[in-house]
Order: C-alpha cells, then structure tokens, then sequence
C-alpha cells in the first residue's frame, strides 16, 4: 500500500516537474531574445492589418469599381504629415522611380476612414458598412526605420507592409538562391516588373499577385550588405 502511494507520489512529483521545466524553458528562451520575440509580435499584427485592409479595399472595390481608389504613380504611406508630399518631416524616405511621388495625410485625420486618411478611400460609403473603424497603422511606424505601411492605386491597388522579424523575413528576396539579398537579387526583381507574380513568385514578395515597384522597396530593406552591395 504504502509502496504504491510511493510511486503514485513520485510518478506525480515527475510530470510536474517536466511541466515546470516546459514553461521555465519557454520563459528563458523569449527572455534570451526579447527583442527578436517583440518583433514577431508585431510581425503577426502587420499581417493581421494588411489583411483587413485588402479585405476592405476588395469590398470597395467590388460595389465602385476603380473609382475613388486614389491616384496612379502615388505611394500613400501611414506616416502622418500636415506636408501632402511628406517631404517636410520625412526627408529620409526611399527615391521612388521617374513620375512617382510620395502622399502623407494629415495628422488629425489619418487614421479616418473617410477618404481623408492614409489610403485616400471613403470606407464610410460602403453601403454594407465600413469592415474598419479606424486605419491601421504600421506598430512601429518610423521613416527612420522603414517601417510604415504602404498603398498604390496604379494599375492595381494595393496595402503593404514591411516585415522586420526572422520568422518572417527568412530567405524571402533572395532570388538567386545565393544565401544573400543584393543587387544581384535586385536586378532579376526589376525584369520582372509589372507582371503577374506567376512570371517569378518569389518577386511577388508582399504576395499580391503583381510584381511592382513596391517589392523592389520591400526588397531592398531585405538587402544583407550595406547598400545592397554585391560580393
């Protein structure tokens, strides 16, 4: 009796100590990397708003057409800005290609949903209701840091983000299968250009189904040498 208490006892004794363990482990390693954990975080809530934000678009889209989706040759960018340019208080921002420029809304309105926010597109008239009651914005949010979201309405709209974590960020713009992203992948990337992801999925790197310029953005953040140099 006493013997099978024993065991009973200690057979308990062990799963709560492999239980501890299981959760001691889990704790240090979070504790070891906080900031690679910080950013999966926001990775996961990045990926949750772009999809919101192209769920919506495509209901937009599917009651208006292309009206009121915003201007061709136009990145509008979650960055606040009284400047429309965005010029003012972003001087740092990435060149945009010959044509394009740069649209930032103004800072008391742009997380609204009636066309004068961020993505210049009247949510409010969707006759169902607007899926958003506010426009996401990227969690960091930073031109220093190339870290806002992104919208295009030239031959097709689209919402972006740019990632900042291993998990998501692993091997994605390394075209030529190399180990790196540099101006090699670069290259192979621009030939592509305006053509539907089937021609190169892997250039399709925001998974939108077009290859424009704003995955050359996304890729060259994703370079793993200083100015997407080469060896």
């Amino acid at each position: 009796m006493n013997n099978t208490s024993s065991r009973a006892f200690t057979l308990l004794g062990l799963l709560i100590t492999v239980a501890i363990l299981a959760i001691s482990s889990t704790a240090v390693l979070i504790i070891i990397n906080p900031a690679e954990h910080l950013k999966t975080t926001r990775d996961a809530k990045r990926v949750i708003d772009i999809r919101s934000i192209n769920e919506s678009l495509e209901l937009y889209l599917s009651e208006y057409g292309g009206a009121g989706m915003g201007s061709p040759k136009t990145a509008y960018i979650s960055l606040p800005s009284d400047d429309p340019t965005c010029a003012a208080d972003y001087p740092s921002l990435p060149s945009l290609p010959a044509g394009w420029q740069y649209h930032c809304a103004p800072k008391a309105t742009y997380q609204k949903i009636d066309g004068t926010g961020w993505i210049p597109v009247n949510f409010q008239s969707i006759t169902s209701g607007s899926p958003l009651s506010h426009l996401p914005v990227d969690p960091v949010n930073s031109a220093d840091q190339n870290l806002y979201y992104t919208y295009v309405a030239d031959s097709s709209w689209k919402a972006s983000a740019v990632f900042e974590s291993k998990k998501y960020r692993v091997i994605i713009g390394d075209l030529d299968g190399d180990g790196d992203v540099d101006q090699d992948d670069l290259n192979i990337l621009l030939t592509y250009r305006n053509q539907p992801a089937g021609t190169c999925p892997k250039c399709d790197i925001d998974g939108d189904g077009t290859i424009t310029v704003l995955d050359a953005r996304k890729l060259v953040l994703l370079c793993t040498r200083p100015m997407c140099a080469t060896e």
